[in-house]
């Protein structure tokens, strides 16, 4: 007997094809593997609207194919298409006949391309999927970095997750766009900014190859701003918080009149905006501050230090873990993302130009 088993020997004695593992075969082995491991292995659908007036019962098109030939074939469908996920049928936006989709296989396809430029990096991609599907947020995850901070017993560590998003839109609300994905892991607060400087990932009418090349430049980009904003945190650490600091900050944030102003609290431990300007602030507003002081600014600045990396991780606390609603959505979408981005480039001002009157203004 042969010592050496032909296992395709046997498939073709059986009338079975043998598997041939080809660079193409391998790549969409690897794509799929991404969208089933992230749980977007689904496609949308553009579809022909159509709607039925109030007191009629025949339905009324709202597309029409114009340019057709005298046979009937031929020529362009225009009007308004229902963006729509295959799987469950769930509609997602509303768009014109020029809308191009781009599908989640499309955006695995270019983070394989990117994973393939940069080898070295072994870049894991994670995913979290928005509004049941209407945005994808893709995650290229960097290694670990270290921002050292401060807490009771002297300086510490603190270790940061770190991301490159590739956020896809389904609903046609914008293209596929970059960003960039912190979380300090002591304390789980998770910041997702948008890209500064790159304004689209890929052009999305290109071939696969061009998508890939734009996407492989914007990443190389991305990894600039990225590392830029680390080496912000750093100066952050090393820089002391002011009272001026957190008025300004939390007047930024939150629906706080100009002329408000903090004051020592009444057990002169701990701080509070000054109760007689606060005449024009609502409960939910004074409530909002008061829980971002007691609840996200003291316990990060005993953890992180009083300085600006403090009162950064106080923001990115109260977004994460004080808002009742926080959610992905909020944090990476709506309004948790604003007032993180807002927090960041205020911060990122003080440094850059470090007088009273930029920290006022």
């Amino acid at each position: 007997m042969n010592a050496e088993f032909n296992i395709n020997a046997l498939l073709s004695g059986t009338g079975i094809a043998p598997v041939v593992s080809t660079p193409e075969s391998k790549i969409q082995m690897r794509i799929n593997k991404i969208l089933s491991e992230t749980k977007t292995d689904w496609l949308v659908e553009k579809m022909p609207l159509q709607t039925i007036s109030v007191n009629g019962t025949e339905p009324i098109q709202l597309t029409k194919v114009v340019g057709a030939k005298d046979d009937g074939t031929g020529g362009v469908r225009r009007g308004h298409f229902a963006i729509v996920r295959s799987d469950n049928k769930e509609p997602f936006g509303v768009v014109s006949e020029q809308y191009g989709i781009v599908q989640n296989h499309d955006v695995a396809e270019v983070l394989c391309g990117i994973q393939d430029h940069f080898k070295q990096m072994n870049l894991e991609v994670t995913a979290k999927v928005l509004e049941d599907g209407r945005k994808v947020a893709y995650t290229l995850n960097l290694p670990d970095d270290i921002i050292n901070g401060q807490d009771k017993t002297g300086v510490v560590g603190h270790t940061i997750k770190r991301g490159i998003t590739l956020t896809n839109s389904h609903d046609g609300s914008g293209s596929v766009k970059f960003g960039i994905y912190h979380e300090v892991c002591i304390c789980s607060n998770g910041m997702y900014v948008s890209s500064m400087g790159v304004k689209k990932a890929f052009r999305h009418t290109g071939s696969v190859l061009e998508r890939i090349k734009d996407a492989v430049q914007g990443f190389t980009m991305m990894l600039e701003e990225e590392l830029s904003m680390l080496n912000n945190y750093k100066r952050m650490s090393e820089v002391k918080m002011e009272e001026r600091h957190i008025e300004s900050i939390i007047k930024g944030i939150f629906n706080v009149p100009k002329e408000a102003h903090l004051v020592a609290s009444n057990d002169n431990k701990g701080i509070k905006l000054d109760n007689n300007s606060l005449t024009d602030m609502s409960t939910k507003s004074i409530n909002q501050v008061n829980t971002f002081i007691s609840k996200a600014l003291v316990p990060e600045i005993a953890q992180k230090g009083a300085t600006m990396w403090g009162l950064m991780n106080a923001v990115t606390q109260y977004t994460n873990h004080q808002v009742k609603n926080s959610s992905p959505e909020y944090l990476i979408l709506g309004e948790g993302r604003k007032k993180n981005e807002k927090a960041y480039k205020t911060l990122v001002k003080w440094l850059n130009e470090p007088r009273v009157e930029a920290v006022l203004n």
